[in-house]
């Protein structure tokens, strides 16, 4: 008799994943509270999770997932600002071990976004095309393009040219900001007293040194954060 199926093959259309997802700020503090959502890579946008969970106070989130049996991978999505979002994860002997976070942004399973280096500049107006979508026009200080404005690896968005030391964000200022500004919800529901005008605008009145800090992957791998400032 000819054998068929390869060896271990149960028929079974399902299988566990055993899932262990920490989180940690950019000091190794560990994030509480805050809730994970696990997305098949092919519905990150269906707001249909497989699975949804809150770190415990160790910023630690465990637990079995049951998937289809043909996914090779999950997508990991901490919605927290100064955590990366939709991280995907390949699961390796039915377990996904992740770090969101810390000093190298994250580790485990996680697999790196691929770096698109086709950029087209669009003559007259300055915008930029990336994969066929045209974005805000980008400036760069003098002496840096988009070919040596990044540091290796370049998937994670960093500047050369900022800050050789970057700021330590405190755990607890992580948590205020993310009850103040939650992640996906409009600022014009959650806090509209944010958007008065009296609040909401720094006037420089004399030359002064303009310091901003940028919590989470202020990159352009997969998302893009564009900050204005107006003087």
């Amino acid at each position: 008799m000819t054998k068929i199926a390869p060896d271990g093959f149960n028929f079974s259309t399902s299988r566990n994943v055993n899932l262990s997802v920490s989180l940690r700020t950019n000091n190794d503090q560990p994030p509480a509270g805050v809730v994970v959502s696990v997305y098949a890579p092919d519905k990150v946008d269906s707001g249909d999770p497989v699975f949804k969970g809150i770190t415990n106070n160790a910023g630690i989130l465990t637990a079995i997932v049951t998937v289809p049996s043909y996914y090779g991978k999950l997508v990991i999505d901490p919605a927290y600002v100064g955590l990366l979002r939709n991280a995907t994860a390949t699961i390796n002997n039915g377990s996904i071990s992740v770090i969101i976070g810390g000093k190298d942004g994250y580790s485990g399973d996680i697999v790196a976004d691929a770096v698109n280096n086709k950029v087209e500049v669009t003559p007259g107006n300055g915008s930029i095309k990336t994969n066929g979508f045209v974005s805000t026009e980008i400036g760069y200080p003098s002496g840096y393009t988009v070919s040596n404005a990044f540091t290796s690896p370049t998937n994670l968005g960093r500047p050369v040219y900022l800050e050789a030391t970057s700021d330590v964000i405190d755990a607890s200022l992580l948590s205020y900001i993310n009850a103040s500004l939650p992640e996906s919800k409009p600022l014009s529901t959650t806090h509209p007293e944010y958007l008065n005008n009296k609040v909401n605008t720094i006037n420089i009145t004399a030359k002064a040194d303009v310091w901003v800090t940028c919590f989470g992957r202020c990159g352009f791998s997969k998302y893009f954060g564009i900050l204005y400032l107006q003087y």
